[in-house]
């Protein structure tokens, strides 16, 4: 529900007066969703809210897990929510309001807020549902997340913001990313990697029309004696995790190759070791956030290449002009993905108005790092292949869903190959890429590494 306009207004107050006559909440209700995973019906709620803020800056809110949002009043961004993305996500300015709701499945009882003031340091709160359909009524006063006083006098908050948290428990997201990278333009350049000088390569990345940048890229031009690494890693609930692995994984896969390990072994205990370290390391606070990476090692005498992938970041092939996705797409909508989640015990839901189908209802990948939360069922296992390069292998696509939630591998390979033509020049062929993606309405962080073979 759309709270906006003075008979709407008057009429949600009429509603609460008489839920607060009944000693109880009014909830605005409840929806239902058929689920793929068993018969029947499953429930999801609207998670009603009231968000003051109180402190002297602007500030951005996200409710996390959410699966769509509308948000309403004064000093506020409207959401443009993602059905792909689970947070809900607006922006208040100083001393304004905003009300709304978010829509998450009936079974969630714990919400993650998560504050990011224009000059301060994010700060993220457990909220717990007594019950469900209640109305959260709270306030940023500069510090802190509160309740707010409700009319006559009492607190009208259906949830208990968890109180004492220590920082162990939750933690702000640490600023290890460049500046530009959250303040940049929509389609401003914020990769962090330098071509190889082996490969003609390189890669272009923006943060498009999210408020963020939570996708990370690596290029090493010389690594383990023999190969040229190249990596992307699309994060999702923040930037830590693709950042730290984006920092990390190669340093741990070239130990393994330096211990002797075939490459496929290495790269399935890199990923597991990765995955470990995140969790010693970020503990709770990456129990909502994770990355899919898409990562490969090329032969510098260009005889083969080998890669990996995690989630739904692609590497696709140009041979002779033609297309070849050379990965998998690890998302809850594939049916051999579904059966290994619910191997593991999981179950795979339905989309909610169209959107796609989710792991636990949440996750719209199968693997991925972190999402220590449902761990028991998002695995850390790539898949990796091995390609020969022959004559006819022209270039090398990675890229994160940004790009293959628009476009497909056939008019991607043909956008590169166009540009190519023009100048050979990968950084201006990758950049063609992206700005292609996010003319098409992409509304996720958008990136995309080339690396070509011959021309």
């Amino acid at each position: 529900m759309k709270i906006n306009g003075a008979k709407n207004n008057i009429f949600v107050f009429f509603l609460i007066a008489a839920g607060l006559f009944q000693g109880t909440v009014f909830s605005f209700g409840r929806v239902y969703e058929p689920s793929s995973s068993y018969s029947g019906f499953r429930k999801s709620k609207n998670l009603n809210f009231e968000f003051k803020n109180k402190s002297k800056e602007n500030i951005d809110i996200s409710i996390m897990p959410a699966l769509s949002g509308e948000v309403h009043g004064s000093g506020t961004s409207e959401t443009d929510v993602s059905l792909d993305d689970p947070p809900t996500e607006f922006s208040l300015k100083s001393k304004k309001k905003a009300q709304g709701e978010a829509t998450v499945f009936y079974s969630q009882k714990e919400i993650t807020i998560s504050i990011i003031p224009e000059k301060g340091t994010k700060k993220s709160y457990k909220v717990y549902m007594k019950s469900g359909g209640k109305t959260a009524y709270l306030k940023w006063d500069g510090k802190n997340l509160l309740p707010q006083k409700g009319i006559f006098g009492r607190t009208l908050s259906g949830w208990n913001l968890k109180k004492n948290v220590k920082e162990d428990d939750i933690k702000p997201v640490k600023k290890t990313v460049k500046k530009k990278r959250s303040s940049g333009t929509s389609l401003e350049d914020l990769s962090e990697s330098e071509g190889s000088t082996t490969f003609n390569s390189d890669v272009y990345a923006i943060r498009g029309r999210r408020r963020s940048m939570e996708d990370a890229d690596t290029i090493l031009d010389t690594f383990a004696s023999n190969y040229t690494y190249f990596g992307v890693f699309d994060g999702h609930g923040g930037a830590g995790v693709s950042k730290e692995v984006s920092e990390k994984l190669h340093d741990i896969l070239g130990e393994k190759l330096k211990n002797k390990y075939k490459v496929k072994k290495a790269f399935k205990q890199a990923f597991k070791e990765m995955d470990k370290n995140l969790k010693e390391k970020g503990g709770k606070l990456y129990d909502g956030m994770g990355s899919t990476a898409v990562v490969a090692l090329v032969d510098k005498n260009k005889k083969y290449f080998y890669g990996a992938n995690l989630g739904d970041s692609r590497a696709v092939l140009s041979s002779k002009g033609k297309a070849k996705a050379i990965t998998s797409d690890h998302k809850a909508s594939s049916k051999t993905e579904q059966k290994l989640v619910e191997q593991r015990g999981g179950k795979v839901v339905k989309g909610w108005r169209g959107g796609p189908p989710r792991v636990q209802g949440q996750l719209a990948v199968t693997r991925a790092f972190g999402d220590f939360s449902l761990k028991a069922y998002v695995s850390n296992e790539p898949e990796v292949f091995k390609h020969i390069i022959t004559t006819n292998t022209e270039f090398l696509i990675l890229a994160c869903d940004g790009v293959w939630d628009v476009i497909s591998n056939k008019e991607a390979v043909d956008i590169v190959k166009k540009a190519l033509d023009n100048n050979n020049n990968a950084k201006a062929a990758a950049k063609a890429l992206v700005t292609k993606a996010y003319n098409k309405n992409s509304y996720d962080n958008i990136t995309a590494l080339i690396v070509v073979f011959s021309r």
